[in-house]
C-alpha cells in the first residue's frame, strides 16, 4: 500500500494542494466545441461556509453564489490545479411536466 492510503477514503483525491475533493465519477461531458470526452466530476470536500443564492431569482448566473465560485474561489486555486479544470456542460435531466407517473 502506498503511503497516506486511508481505507475509508477510496473515492477521495487532493487536489489544490492539500484539499481533499471527493470523486463524484466519471462522466461523458460535452465540451465548448461539442466535442464528448470522459471526464472525473470532484466536488469539495469541505463546506465553502454559509454562502447563499440569494435573491437573484432561478438563473444561475446572476447567483451571488457562482460570482462567488468563478472569480473569487476559483482565483484561490493554484495555477497547476487551474489548468486541470475544464469548461463543461453538465444535464441535469428532469420530467417533462407532461409525463404521467401515476401509472
Amino acid at each position: 500500500m502506498s503511503p497516506g492510503y486511508l481505507p475509508h477514503l477510496l473515492n477521495y483525491v487532493k487536489f489544490n494542494g492539500d484539499e481533499i475533493w471527493r470523486i463524484i465519477g466519471v462522466f461523458d461531458v460535452e465540451d465548448e466545441n461539442s466535442d464528448f470526452e470522459e471526464m472525473v466530476k470532484l466536488v469539495r470536500n469541505e463546506s465553502l461556509g454559509n454562502r447563499q443564492w440569494n435573491n437573484s431569482g432561478r438563473y444561475w448566473k446572476n447567483s451571488s453564489i457562482c460570482i462567488y465560485l468563478n472569480n473569487e474561489f476559483y482565483n484561490l486555486i493554484d495555477s497547476a490545479h487551474k489548468n486541470l479544470i475544464d469548461t463543461t456542460k453538465y444535464y441535469l435531466g428532469g420530467n417533462p411536466s407532461s409525463l404521467n407517473l401515476s401509472g
